[in-house]
């Protein structure tokens, strides 16, 4: 079992996790370093596939674009790099909002804004 399961699936000692038992999805806990674990994957999952939207779609079109809720970053970054005139806004909460930082095609105010 990969370190991320492990981290994900509830344990009890010789006891199958109740999703292989019931084929019902067990409770996902993401307490202590687990959010950071999941969080770490979503982002590098993420950033691999944000550069499809980027070259399907035409951006130089537009002079803003906006994240509403986002999660990563990477698909803004990957517009601005391909079409560096525009202005994007990410608009979200909490800690996504210091992992939307994290993956700035160019430098981010801390409004979100560029």
């Amino acid at each position: 079992m990969s370190r991320a399961a492990q981290l994900l699936t509830p344990h009890t000692p010789n006891r199958p996790a109740a999703s292989s038992r019931t084929a019902e999805p067990a409770p996902l806990d993401l307490g202590g370093d687990r959010m950071g674990t999941f969080l770490g994957g979503v982002m590098t999952y993420n950033a691999l596939h944000a550069r499809m939207p980027a070259r399907a779609y035409d951006f130089g079109a537009h002079r803003r674009v906006l994240d509403l809720a986002g999660l990563s970053g990477s698909f803004l970054a990957e517009a601005l790099r391909a079409h560096p005139e525009l202005r994007a806004t990410f608009l979200s909460g909490g800690d996504l909002v210091g992992h939307a930082e994290n993956t700035p095609a160019r430098p981010v105010s801390r409004t979100g804004s560029r």
